[in-house]
């Protein structure tokens, strides 16, 4: 006769793999807890699949170069890879649950992760995705932009502004010199800004950028 605990863990199986599949973005500014709440559901799957039979992947970015911090990362199985189509390598049939950080440094190939999206999507997995939506000049970065018109559910997070203090920071304001679109940096290089402490960069203002000394600002 089966032990209960196994007809249990059979039972919890297939319930997981009968739930529909979902796509789930993470997005927001630099310190905006996008990674937290990425790896927070990560080590959540983790858990019920040691007891369900199915594994949780991760993968991240090789050009994201910045030391994880103690404490932040997910303990489970992670890759970095170099671009995007390398999945495949690396998911085998028992992965139901895989999740994707720090998306944003594969906007080159914005379209081709859209494909795999929806391939991982539509084979019966859950796929979570964490990364940027605005770069340090407030334009999109169409990888994410494009992924969460495909997702069922979409978490903008907002951080705390280094400037005010106030809990609505939405922008990720570039400190240092730099003029590249990708720096990899912390601290040293950004800052969490609200809309009202952001500062464009000079050139935006200079090309003719509407700015708020044109329009009257509410009262």
């Amino acid at each position: 006769m089966t032990p209960v605990h196994l007809m249990e863990d059979k039972m919890l199986k297939q319930r997981l793999r009968s739930q529909p599949a979902e796509l789930v973005v993470y997005t927001g500014p630099m310190w905006s807890g996008k990674t937290g709440a990425l790896n927070a559901q990560l080590e959540l799957a983790l858990i019920s699949g040691k007891r369900a039979g199915f594994r949780v992947l991760l993968f991240m970015p090789k050009k994201d170069t910045r030391e994880t911090r103690p404490g932040k990362e997910f303990s489970g199985e992670t890759v970095r890879i170099a671009h995007v189509t390398e999945v495949f390598d690396h998911i085998c049939e028992d992965h139901l649950v895989i999740g994707f950080d720090e998306i944003q440094f594969f906007e080159e190939e914005w379209e081709e992760f859209k494909n795999v999206s929806k391939k991982l999507v539509r084979s019966g997995r859950h796929v979570h995705i964490a990364g940027l939506d605005l770069d340090f000049k407030e334009n999109s970065f169409r990888i994410v932009s494009e992924t969460m018109a495909l997702a069922q559910q979409i978490y903008k997070k907002e951080a705390v502004c280094d400037r005010c203090g106030s809990f609505h920071a939405s922008r990720s304001q570039r400190i240092s010199s730099e003029t590249d679109r990708f720096v990899v940096g912390d601290s040293t290089e950004y800052e969490a800004r609200c809309i009202d402490c952001f500062e464009p960069p000079i050139d935006d203002v200079d090309s003719g950028e509407t700015t708020s000394n044109e329009i009257p600002s509410a009262t």
